[in-house]
């Protein structure tokens, strides 16, 4: 009974929660795929997907509560399987510039992303996620700040370069490579970090909406946020990265 009250009021909530009266983040949501009628791994398990806002303090304790629960049930990591990770390429030795908190809802910490240069070729991000979570998508933006697409001043990561699902895997790592030839011109590198991130809570599989920590786009009050690779995140020309 209680697993269909929270779907329920889950749907309520993507069809109501809006981050202002001038965004629809419901749409990008929508166009993604429905979550909520999905299958995966077995015909007893569905998915409840969160809608992306900011958590009040309620909320965030609600969260806390759940995440508790699950890591009492989970195995000792000596005993565990070890959690896959993927690649586009797999990096060897790189030089780490900046890892940022990977947040739910502007409060709730549940992993890291981390950037990184291997040799003078590729810049690496890799997400990371806290033990009991895994990767569901990850969308990525590694550019200039205002080459970001935009929905209604809200960051349309559908349309972000890099994309990837990793729904039936259940990985809690996964790093892009990107060549630094693609960055050519850049004269500061910005990042936008999104991801969904799935927790196995009771049966149910709970998809939350995370981002890299950092400055807050203008103009909304969706969680959404963006880092930069220059000195202080001013958005000048002090990038560690040559990209001419």
């Amino acid at each position: 009974m209680r697993g269909k009250i929270c779907v329920f009021m889950s749907a309520l909530l993507l069809a109501f929660v809006g981050c202002n009266n001038n965004e629809d983040v419901s749409s990008i949501e929508n166009q993604e795929s429905n979550l909520q009628q999905e299958q995966i791994v077995d015909s007893q398990e569905r998915i409840i997907e969160q809608p992306e806002v900011i958590l009040n303090p309620q909320q965030e304790m609600e969260l806390q509560d759940i995440v508790a629960e699950v890591q009492i049930q989970l195995p000792n990591e000596s005993s565990s399987r070890e959690r896959q990770t993927s690649s586009k390429e797999s990096a060897n030795k790189s030089t780490v510039l900046k890892t940022t908190d990977l947040i739910i809802g502007r409060s709730y910490k549940a992993g890291t992303v981390t950037v990184s240069i291997e040799g003078k070729s590729n810049l690496l991000v890799t997400y990371k996620t806290n033990r009991c979570w895994n990767l569901w998508k990850t969308n990525l933006f590694v550019g200039q700040k205002d080459s970001i697409p935009l929905y209604y001043g809200y960051p349309d990561y559908r349309k972000f370069p890099y994309r990837e699902s990793h729904r039936t895997s259940r990985i809690g790592e996964y790093t892009y490579s990107i060549p630094l030839a693609d960055l050519k011109g850049v004269e500061c590198i910005t990042i936008a970090a999104h991801s969904k991130l799935s927790i196995y809570y009771r049966g149910w599989c709970w998809v939350y909406s995370a981002w890299g920590d950092g400055n807050n786009f203008e103009g909304t009050r969706c969680p959404a946020t963006y880092f930069s690779l220059c000195d202080n995140d001013g958005g000048g020309d002090d990038d560690p990265i040559d990209t001419n």
